[in-house]
């Protein structure tokens, strides 16, 4: 094998793996993840969000049916409602899917926008301990796979 015939095929390798390699966020999905309010510091308060759009950031998980949002360092757990009309980031949801299709307990850090909506689990009370919180029209924004 000629030394031309070594460097060329070691070329193609590294233009594979740089092809291959994903890419870095851009700075805007950065400045997302930078901006959006954490889902723990909205449950630390939930009512002063409710019936407010929010930029909220926190780790996605799975469902059947839809999805739910929750955060690193707290219980806190709520189902996200998607809608038509809001279409996502194309970017985001091919990170979201792809992860879990290799991985069923996939962890992705996701940015939502949405609204943040209360529901009473008995009525007729309005104690926090008797809301159900959720967020509504919700919108894929950014997303990045954690390890």
């Amino acid at each position: 094998m000629g030394r031309t015939s070594v460097v060329t095929r070691i070329l193609a390798i590294a233009v594979c793996l740089t092809a291959c390699a994903p890419t870095p966020p851009t700075a805007a999905v950065n400045n997302l993840f930078a901006q959006a309010v954490p889902f723990c510091r909205i449950m630390a308060d939930p009512k002063q969000y409710v019936d407010r759009e929010v930029l909220v950031i926190g780790i996605f998980a799975d469902t059947p049916h839809s999805g739910m949002l929750y955060g690193e360092g707290c219980t806190n757990i709520v189902e996200l409602h998607g809608s038509s009309n809001r279409p996502g980031d194309k970017r985001a949801a091919s990170i979201l899917g792809g992860a879990f299709q290799k991985d069923i307990g996939a962890r992705v850090e996701v940015v939502m926008r949405g609204v943040w909506r209360a529901h009473p689990k008995i009525v007729p009370c309005t104690e926090d301990s008797c809301m159900r919180y959720r967020l509504e029209d919700t919108q894929l924004l950014a997303a990045k796979r954690l390890r």
